[in-house]
């Protein structure tokens, strides 16, 4: 069986090399392919493909060696070599999505320091951030009329996705009372503005956010502050 499955790789790899694919490719097939050299085609289970592709844990070269089995297996059937594919019964490979991590509190603090120096637009931007939890863009495309400023019923109002919802102000929050300094000199239009009083953009957070790193000498990333906890 090990021979004839050698047969069927090397058939499967020249006619997809007269085909065109090119030879890196064609070599990555040859690499997938050899874990399959003593199995059966006409017997293999979708269960013990995928026991075959476990054996590496890294989710891009499972991904790449699930195709490369796939379009064998394919291959195979058109051909008429077998008469059932069981590469169709593998589950697609999904990576997990890997949430950030929230800063120290005690590098939190220092970042905080540190942002005190900071011009008033994008000081109150990563307040804004951090006390509201909003996400990066989130917060850059809030304008001034999203804030109310009614006694004792201050708050910003989100439209996200088409549902709105209101976030209450309270005056133990950092950005409060930087944001309303900002409105008080904005009057109208956007919140966060460039030089050119143009709306901020995720470049412009971006840089902001770097120069504040560099001034802490850290290197954490801008979507870690929206998830971070500030203790009072």
């Amino acid at each position: 069986m090990q021979d004839t499955m050698k047969i069927l790789i090397n058939d499967f790899l020249t006619d997809f090399a007269m085909r065109g694919y090119s030879f890196n490719t064609i070599k990555s097939y040859r690499q997938t392919l050899n874990v399959l050299e003593h199995i059966d085609p006409n017997t293999v289970t979708s269960s013990e493909l995928m026991i075959l592709l476990s054996n590496n844990r890294k989710i891009s070269t499972v991904s790449a060696r699930q195709a490369a089995i796939r379009t064998f297996f394919k291959w195979l059937k058109d051909n008429g070599v077998i008469k059932y594919n069981p590469a169709e019964g593998l589950g697609s490979i999904r990576q997990k999505k890997i949430l950030p991590q929230p800063i120290p509190e005690n590098d939190l603090k220092i970042i905080l320091e540190y942002a005190k120096e900071l011009y008033l637009i994008p000081r109150t931007y990563f307040y804004v951030l951090l006390d509201l939890r909003l996400g990066v863009n989130e917060g850059l495309s809030l304008d001034i009329n999203n804030i109310c400023w009614e006694k004792g019923q201050e708050r910003i109002q989100i439209n996200n996705k088409g549902a709105k919802k209101a976030l209450p102000l309270n005056w133990n929050m950092l950005c409060t009372s930087n944001l309303k300094r900002l409105c008080q000199s904005q009057k109208s239009g956007p919140l966060f503005t460039t030089a050119r009083k143009k709306r901020a953009t995720y470049d412009w957070a971006y840089y902001w956010w770097s120069k504040l790193m560099k001034e802490c000498s850290m290197r954490y990333a801008i979507h870690q502050l929206t998830c971070s906890h500030r203790f009072v």
